[in-house]
């Protein structure tokens, strides 16, 4: 049987301080938040097993596009301290504006994957299909955009994150008043929130120079990991567990991703990978829905040592640029794969997912090979929503 492959993507575009033991000789370029280049595994990550006696039937794969430049909020915060640093130095510079990165994503992908497997141009690529829909109806991969009552009680008026926010304050004071201090800084004056600037545009220096001298030497280590929390504490309140409606975003993407293996299971569809890129908002979408990555304790301004080192949603390691999230579905011969306790030569069909090259057992499934019934029975609920109806302003 020949295969088609489809390729999707959205067109949008009291104070906590670390003690020396957390901090020693970290790498700060794996603690940039959602700003962290993804990490290279070709020669170090195990190879991904499956059980013997069986045979990859389909794959669904949602990936975050790859390093980017900066947007056009973040460029004009590089800007107020290129104002604020201009009588200390002048080796601060801004960035330059974004492209369209998903689809870039999307089109690198398709040509690392088919390069030399099709017909076309010297290298013989293999075109795919490749669609987007407008941004404002797109409820699977542009949550955050297409849903009026996320902007209007996420996004904004957040009254947990504020408050979160306010406790943390303090941090960020101390940090700045150490920086002014060095720098001689006083007019213009450098503000907490300005600490924030200068860690993202760490990042940009890590990703686009691969050093980090410039802006990253400005912060010390142990403030670097204040940052990366303040960052984490922000994304849980916007994009995850610290709200309710949030868990509920990625129904759209987990119904389809479902529907599309049943239909190819069932003969209903011939492709047989599904590969859709999108953002880092959309990743964490996911892994709300899921149940990855969920903390005993909300992350808030006033954590402890212990909640804030030991974390599980650190976006620095789950959502760093190229993310991505593998949904692997197999076929198994039940008389020789007996964990499902089948009828002899019945097949059981099972799911493996596979979080930025590493297997992630879906809670409530027991083991990463999760019999795929299964795996749709713990999202019953919420596989048939109506993200319409959810993300009403007038749902109360």
């Amino acid at each position: 049987m020949q295969f088609s492959y489809q390729i999707v993507w959205t067109n949008f575009l009291a104070l906590i301080f670390f003690t020396l033991p957390y901090y020693h000789d970290i790498n700060i370029e794996r603690h940039m938040i959602s700003n962290t280049k993804y990490p290279i595994m070709t020669d170090k990550q195990p190879k991904l097993s499956f059980p013997n006696h069986c045979s990859l039937e389909k794959l669904f794969l949602v990936a975050r596009h790859g390093t980017r430049y900066p947007e056009e909020p973040d460029i004009k915060k590089f800007e107020v301290l290129e104002n604020i640093f201009q009588n200390v130095s002048s080796k601060h510079k801004v960035f330059i504006p974004n492209y369209v990165r998903t689809g870039m994503s999307g089109i690198s992908y398709s040509i690392g994957l088919l390069d030399g497997k099709g017909i076309l141009g010297k290298g013989d690529y293999q075109p795919v299909y490749i669609s987007t829909i407008p941004v404002l109806q797109d409820y699977e991969l542009a949550i955050h955009r297409s849903c009026p009552r996320w902007k209007e009680t996420v996004q904004n008026n957040n009254e947990k994150l504020e408050k979160q926010i306010f406790h943390f304050t303090s941090n960020l004071t101390k940090i700045s008043n150490r920086v002014s201090k060095k720098y001689n800084i006083e007019n213009p004056p450098l503000e907490p929130i300005h600490i924030n600037y200068i860690y993202l545009a760490c990042a940009y220096d890590i990703i686009f120079f691969d050093k980090n001298r410039h802006w990253c030497e400005i912060l010390q280590q142990e403030e670097i990991l204040t940052l990366e929390y303040f960052n984490d504490m922000r994304y849980y309140y916007e994009f995850s567990y610290g709200s309710d409606l949030n868990k509920q975003l990625a129904c759209k993407l987990v119904g389809e991703i479902v529907k599309g293996v049943d239909d190819y299971l069932n003969g209903d569809s011939t492709v047989k990978a599904d590969l859709r890129f999108t953002h880092s908002e959309t990743m964490m979408f996911l892994y709300t829905f899921l149940g990855f990555y969920e903390d005993s304790n909300p992350l808030t301004g006033n954590a402890t040592f212990d909640e804030i080192s030991n974390r599980k949603f650190k976006t620095s390691e789950i959502c760093p640029f190229a993310a991505n999230v593998y949904f692997e579905i197999y076929t198994c011969a039940s008389d020789k794969y007996t964990f499902f306790y089948k009828k002899k030569h019945e097949e059981s069909i099972v799911v493996q997912v596979v979080v930025n090259e590493k297997p992630v057992v879906v809670p409530g499934c027991g083991s990463k090979f999760c019999e795929w019934n299964k795996f749709k029975e713990l999202f019953s609920d919420n596989l048939d929503c109506d993200f319409e109806k959810i993300c009403n302003l007038d749902k109360n």
